[in-house]
């Protein structure tokens, strides 16, 4: 089972929802799942994770090593929840059940608010509860598309990760290219082929990613609010 982090207040189920802090959201909701910026709070659960070398290969292979000092990793990620967009061109959630259990992750990177578009990297573990991943991207495409009048998000996935490609392309994401032998792979010590996804808002609420909202949100159109839950 993943670490568990300091216990935090609970919120009911029910339509998506979000928190508002430093300019960001700091929470969004729904049903069946929850995201909440990550902070230094999951400290223990991020270390836990980079240490998942099958969970990291799917999710991001080519990420830095953390800190080896519990503190500086702390502030660290204290700094990238307080930066702005602008400052940081990057948000990191945490992908949580609706009973707070941390699950994964999923990150907006190299964000261009001129172009209103942004790169997509979701990474769930094995165990998670049926359609948490799913749920997680269908609260994204919500608060990124409706709520932030997005333009484009877009995935680059690996051509040895079928499966990941699979999911994307179940939520919509049109592939758009293949890079050949695009990026050096340091486990495999080759390169290798690169494809690009990406989607709109129209492709985002499609009539079936809309039946899913339903299904896994509460409803196609989540209420949000910019109040703390209590």
């Amino acid at each position: 089972m993943p670490a568990r982090l300091p216990p935090q207040p609970s919120h009911p189920a029910g339509p998506a929802r979000t928190e508002s802090g430093h300019g960001r959201p700091r929470a969004i909701q729904g049903r069946t799942g929850l995201l909440t910026l990550r902070d230094g709070h999951d400290a223990a659960f991020v270390r836990r994770l980079w240490a998942d070398t099958s969970f990291m290969r799917s999710f991001h292979r080519l990420a830095p090593p953390l800190p080896k000092e519990d503190a500086e990793l702390v502030r660290i990620m204290n700094l990238e929840c307080s930066n702005s967009i602008r400052q940081s061109r990057a948000v990191h959630w945490v992908v949580r059940s609706p009973d707070r259990q941390p699950w994964g992750l999923l990150s907006l990177t190299d964000i261009s608010l001129q172009h209103k578009r942004a790169e997509v990297l979701l990474g769930v573990l094995p165990g998670a509860p049926f359609g948490l991943a799913t749920a997680a991207m269908l609260l994204l495409f919500h608060l990124y598309f409706r709520v932030n009048q997005f333009n484009k998000l877009y995935t680059l996935v690996f051509a040895d990760n079928p499966h990941s490609l699979k999911g994307t392309l179940h939520l919509g994401f049109q592939q758009e290219g293949l890079l050949k032998r695009h990026t050096f792979d340091p486990h495999s010590q080759t390169y290798v082929d690169v494809i690009q996804t990406g989607i709109h808002a129209q492709q985002a609420f499609c009539a079936r990613n809309i039946r899913l909202m339903k299904k896994l949100l509460d409803q196609p159109n989540p209420t949000v609010s910019n109040h703390p839950q209590q």
